[in-house]
């Protein structure tokens, strides 16, 4: 398929990934001597106009149904702001450690983000690549938020979640945040209400973080969706937080899990920027 714009660049960077081909493995010693590799790869580089995001395409053919630079774009500007992503990188591997779930939990890993705004996805296709990315965007969110962690976590310890819960690894706080907050950015406002009724703590949380968020946008900045983006978070932080409140205050919690979200709900307000 022709790029819809002509890349700025090319680079060679290298990765760790996974070796699938050498399943099963006796345990996780002879997983990690046999079933990951340092792979190279030359990427395209493409700079869309209005994004601050690089995009890297592998300059090969893919043996799958690659994602597209048309994809990728989309995806990033449906996220509430792509300013978070410094750079998008499509790579046409596993996750290094996807042999190994796939053989112990049947799982495996789609993405990966770090905190200088850097997001990995592997083997992304049409189908997959905007949820991908707003998972990892939901991350960044977290890391970009003082705090958030520490709110969520104490939301956490209140409010048990009722969905059931795929492994194990869910019961991290980082991946319980970005689970959960994609849960609440993928469906729709009815939705995401359902879930602030059930679930209005975590929700709060969530949804404060997402106001502040949208709110701190400088003018200069807001992409085309902004203004819908910004009616979506302050949705869902009023929602959450009127009922939030009331359980917290309602309720016979330990003080030192409530009195800080109270704090917070009650203290911490979006600052527009202009």
């Amino acid at each position: 398929m022709k790029d819809i714009i002509k890349a700025t660049s090319t680079i060679e960077k290298g990765f760790l990934c996974g070796r699938s081909q050498d399943l099963p493995f006796e345990n996780l010693d002879d997983f990690y001597a046999r079933g990951q590799i340092v792979h190279k790869e030359r990427f395209n580089v493409y700079q869309p106009e209005g994004l601050l995001t690089d995009i890297l395409i592998p300059t090969k053919e893919a043996d799958y149904e690659r994602a597209s630079l048309s994809d990728a774009i989309s995806a990033i500007k449906s996220c509430f702001d792509p300013d978070y992503i410094n750079q998008l990188i499509l790579l046409d591997h596993l996750h290094p450690m996807t042999p190994w779930l796939l053989q112990t939990e049947n799982s495996h890993v789609l993405s990966e983000s770090s905190i200088e705004g850097q997001v990995l996805l592997y083997q992304p296709t049409a189908q997959d690549i905007r949820q991908s990315i707003l998972y990892e965007w939901c991350g960044l969110l977290r890391m970009y938020s003082p705090q958030s962690e520490e709110l969520f976590g104490l939301a956490r310890e209140l409010e048990p979640l009722h969905i059931a819960q795929t492994t194990q690894r869910t019961e991290n706080v980082k991946l319980a945040w970005n689970r959960f907050a994609l849960m609440m950015l993928r469906g729709t406002d009815d939705e995401s209400f359902r879930l602030c009724a059930e679930y209005p703590i975590r929700s709060a949380v969530f949804g404060r973080f997402l106001h502040i968020a949208m709110a701190g946008i400088m003018d200069f900045r807001r992409q085309e969706n902004y203004q819908a983006s910004l009616e979506r978070a302050f949705f869902i932080d009023y929602s959450a937080t009127t009922l939030a409140l009331t359980v917290l205050e309602s309720s016979a919690f330990p003080k030192e899990y409530a009195d800080p979200l109270i704090q917070f709900l009650k203290c911490v307000h979006p600052q527009e920027q202009s």
